[in-house]
């Protein structure tokens, strides 16, 4: 069995690469995804602006401009404990502090441009001395900062945890990296408004190309409309070649053409290519300050590892663009409470189907079996978002019933109640469990009911299929009750077919607290997937992805263990 289990576990490797890949393409290749999204908004916002700073983060976790499998093997990098190359830093609230990373070359030559721009000979110089290390000492205020950070590692040594190298250098580090992200981010920002503003010479350009050849036309006797109209299907600039979906330009193909001098527009494709030269010589420049206050070690290193060469760390799951939290803290909060939900149904399933099934089974074709049945049909029929509603509308409505609370875990004052209920003087006090349960009863009653009808059919179909094997009617014909039958050598040899429903419950269930969650304001998986896709969130979409294919896999898992357990003549070795 152990080996089996162990064979199991590395199987489940490739298919959560598998399931993983195909989001992972599905949220890539998607028109409109984020990162077309942000690559339109590229000229016009700034680079503090919040869309800078998450087209900033993505360029860094995925590339922006590479094929979506690099894309996903960087994502799959990031979230593998083994990490390689160099060690990312955790700083005292434990964030990681990855890297600095490299800024990215020019992507077309200044050759291009001919006598019409010319680098200046003196613009990294330039660059490079706005963007010296600032010394430890160099004024009352880093001063101070040093001596807080100096302080701060004493304490948390005191407190047996770890700190860097050198935390005097956290200052430095600090002030050199926010320098740098803005200076990487201008810079960024610079490539995109380089490549509106080709886009639209292009486009002038073609204007200026479906001119001519309208003048022509008309010259030739051709009627003025007839010959605009000519003109625009029969003429484009070459330029529109090299242009592409979200203004994606093809720079190795561009390179190979000259350029058009005489449009209107080249000027501005000069100046964004002047202003994107000054702003990349900055970033290049500042990256050389915040690597140097990188290798002083402000920080602890992050995980166990030899050198720059491998390491293991916890998986990097990024960072929520909408929240700005880490995507795990997210997960860590809302993973407990749909698990909850989940732990509080399906034994309320098993407990309410398992013994109808069996009964049902036990007076096949009678009263009870067809009523049962008939019921649990209805049940199966009725929608989830309709169960909802109606249980909100008049079971926690006080224009109604006003039985339970309409959303939510917990009352707004359960933080001040008690864990379990009692009396405090004269006022009895419900408590923060009782509290808890009360909330969970209508979230709890739209996930079981549909389970209901799959579970108690699928136990009367396999009972009653034991029931015509020859060891019953011999337990029978030896006389042994109706009672002990049922128990001891129907259910027990039935007991396959409603483990491997589990394997079917389970995943619906969590599918099923996505809508229940959304209804009912819960804070659980389902509200934070739906929220995540609405604001095309990527890394929360792929780490939930990623957490609920885990958890079904290990249901697939324990319920190969389960048959074993119930079944002695199932073996796995």
């Amino acid at each position: 069995m152990l080996g089996y289990i162990v064979r199991r576990l590395f199987l489940m490797i490739p298919t959560l690469l598998g399931i993983t890949f195909l989001v992972f393409m599905l949220l890539a290749l998607a028109p409109g995804g984020i990162g077309a999204a942000l690559r339109a908004a590229g000229g016009n916002v700034d680079a503090d602006s919040k869309a800078s700073l998450q087209l900033l983060y993505i360029e860094d976790r995925y590339g922006l401009d590479d094929h979506p499998v690099v894309q996903y093997g960087r994502w799959l990098a990031r979230i593998s404990p083994v990490k390689f190359g160099r060690r990312s830093m955790r700083n005292y609230a434990g964030d990681l502090e990855a890297p600095p990373r490299s800024v990215k070359e020019l992507p077309i030559g200044p050759d291009w441009f001919g006598d019409a721009y010319e680098v200046p000979d003196d613009l990294v110089a330039k660059a490079e001395a706005r963007n010296r290390t600032v010394a430890d000492d160099a004024g009352a205020t880093r001063v101070a900062a040093v001596v807080e950070a100096k302080a701060a590692a004493e304490l948390r040594r005191s407190e047996d945890l770890a700190v860097g190298r050198d935390p005097a250098a956290i200052p430095e580090y600090k002030e050199s990296n926010k320098v740098y992200l803005r200076a990487r981010a201008e810079y960024l920002m610079s490539t995109r408004s380089l490549a509106s503003a080709i886009a639209n010479y292009a486009a002038a350009d073609s204007t200026r190309a479906m001119g001519i050849e309208r003048d022509r036309l008309v010259g030739e006797g051709v009627d003025e409309k007839v010959a605009a109209r000519i003109a625009a299907e029969s003429v484009r600039s070459k330029f529109n070649d090299v242009v592409g979906d979200g203004n994606v330009i093809d720079y190795p193909r561009l390179e190979r053409m000259t350029p058009e001098t005489t449009t209107p527009e080249w000027g501005a494709v000069v100046d964004a290519y002047r202003d994107m030269t000054e702003k990349q010589a900055e970033a290049a420049a500042s990256l050389v300050r915040v690597n140097t206050a990188y290798e002083r070690g402000p920080y602890p290193l992050a995980g166990v590892g030899a050198g720059d060469v491998v390491s293991l760390d916890w998986p990097d799951f990024g960072k929520s663009f909408t929240l700005g939290r880490p995507v795990l803290d997210l997960i860590a909060e809302a993973l407990p409470v749909t698990l909850l939900l989940n732990i509080a149904a399906i034994p309320i399933i098993y407990l309410v189907a398992v013994p109808f099934g069996m009964q049902a089974a036990a007076r096949h074709n009678r009263l009870f079996d067809k009523i049962s049945g008939s019921i649990f049909v209805i049940f199966w029929s009725i929608p989830v978002v309709w169960a909802g509603v109606l249980a909100i509308g008049f079971l926690a409505d006080d224009q109604y019933l006003g039985l339970f609370p309409v959303s939510g875990l917990h009352s707004n004052d359960a933080d001040d109640m008690a864990f379990l209920p009692g009396w405090n003087g004269e006022r009895f006090e419900i408590g923060y469990m009782l509290d808890t349960a009360w909330h969970m009863v209508l979230p709890v009653i739209c996930l079981v009911y549909g389970g209901w009808a799959v579970l108690a059919k699928q136990t009367r179909a396999a009972m009653l299929d034991t029931y015509t094997m020859d060891f019953v009617r011999t337990a029978r014909a030896k006389g042994v009750s109706d009672h002990d039958v049922k128990w001891y050598h129907v259910f027990r040899n039935s007991l396959l077919p409603v483990i491997t429903i589990f394997v079917l419950v389970f995943p619906a269930m969590l599918a099923g607290s996505v809508v229940v969650e959304r209804i009912f304001s819960i804070p659980g998986m389902g509200s934070l997937i739906l929220g995540a896709i609405f604001n095309l969130d990527r890394d929360v979409i792929l780490a939930n992805v990623f957490m609920i294919a885990v958890l079904n896999l290990v249901a697939l898992l324990l319920a190969d263990v389960l048959y074993a357990a119930a079944d002695p003549r199932v073996t796995f070795d």
